[in-house]
């Protein structure tokens, strides 16, 4: 594991993990099937149990990544992946950490690559067959 691994998982974090959070958000917005005897022209599919298992299969991606994140040791850089989860930017990082750019990016490439191991040890395809539509 190493520039590619931190990479990917950047790349994951830039632009897929915010999908899951906002679609794991809107499991409030799911409303039950209208049942109605009069014929409809729809499309083939259950369009319901699609959005539903979408909406599931997101909250399961966030909860996993939440649950690796908190098992990740202090010394393998947690804290800047608590920080990146919420959305700072490397630079806020630095700014909050006090810490140089260096040291930030050694934390973000350690933390990233314990990120990967966990992730694929303990969440093993969650995130492989999956695609939004």
């Amino acid at each position: 594991m190493g520039k590619r691994t931190v990479a990917n998982v950047d790349d994951f974090f830039d632009h897929e993990y915010e999908m899951y959070q906002a679609l794991a958000n809107m499991q409030g917005l799911i409303k039950s099937p209208e049942i109605s005897d009069m014929p409809r022209n729809q499309p083939v599919g259950n369009t319901s149990f699609d959005k539903m298992t979408n909406i599931a299969h997101a909250s399961a991606v966030v909860d996993a990544v939440n649950s690796v994140v908190e098992s990740i040791p202090a010394k393998r850089g947690r804290q800047v992946m608590e920080w990146r989860l919420e959305g700072k930017t490397w630079l806020e990082i630095e700014q909050i950490s006090f810490h140089s750019h260096k040291w930030v990016g050694d934390n973000r490439a350690a933390a990233y690559n314990f990120f990967a191991r966990l992730f694929d040890q303990s969440y093993e395809g969650l995130l492989e067959p999956f695609t939004i539509d």
